[in-house]
């Protein structure tokens, strides 16, 4: 089941929870305040793996490092 962001709009806190798809938008109650006034955030999560095999052209997965072939002078 996926994490989920929630801010509180009366103590501004954000509080996570571990929730189904199906039940994302309910709001929970925050767990700072007691307030059920908690609205989802929009959220970024990164997967990352060390065990991924390293690709021709660099990088994991073939996409040569940071910027996608060396194209932003990292390289």
């Amino acid at each position: 089941m996926p994490f989920y962001e929630y801010a509180c709009a009366d103590c501004e806190e954000v509080t996570e929870a571990m929730r189904s798809m199906k039940d994302a938008d309910d709001a929970p109650e925050c767990e700072h305040c007691g307030s059920n006034k908690t609205s989802r955030k929009i959220s970024l999560f990164m997967a990352s793996s060390d065990a991924a095999p390293e690709m021709p052209g660099g990088g994991a997965g073939g996409m040569g490092g940071c910027c996608g072939g060396g194209g932003c002078g990292c390289h």
